[in-house]
């Protein structure tokens, strides 16, 4: 970021950043580009690697790399489904907002994630993994 041009007062605090996101000068934009596609690479290397669980319970062995193989050009699929389970708790967060004080809303977000979002993960994930092997032994 130095480099682009700014100061170290502007990246080294989220406030510093946020402003010079906000100034839309083209420093600024290289910066969220930038920002956009470390997320978008660490969410795709996310969602290949959270096949290792469902996969290490079914071999009964340890799998952690070998998941990247599991989900070869099943991402977008995967991230579909991860969306389409985490927009319940999206709405409900976003519905909370003014409901009572913050903690308790953040508790009630706390509990759902737990008792919800969690469970039905596990469930997806496990669910993906079974599809995607009996795809593999289908051909």
């Amino acid at each position: 970021m130095s480099a682009s041009g700014l100061g170290t007062e502007t990246y080294n605090s989220p406030a510093g950043l946020f402003q010079e996101l906000k100034g839309g000068q083209a420093a600024g934009l290289v910066i969220m580009a930038l920002i956009v596609l470390i997320l978008c690479v660490l969410g795709g290397l996310c969602l290949k690697l959270s096949l290792y669980q469902p996969a290490t319970v079914a071999g009964r062995q340890m799998i952690s790399l070998n998941a990247l193989n599991l989900s070869s050009g099943q991402v977008f699929k995967l991230l579909l489904g991860y969306g389409v389970i985490c927009l319940p708790l999206a709405v409900l967060s976003y519905g909370l907002q003014g409901f009572g004080g913050h903690w308790s809303a953040r508790l009630i977000d706390a509990v759902v994630g737990v008792l919800f979002v969690l469970p039905v993960t596990v469930g997806f994930l496990s669910s993906a993994y079974k599809q995607i092997m009996d795809l593999r032994a289908s051909h």
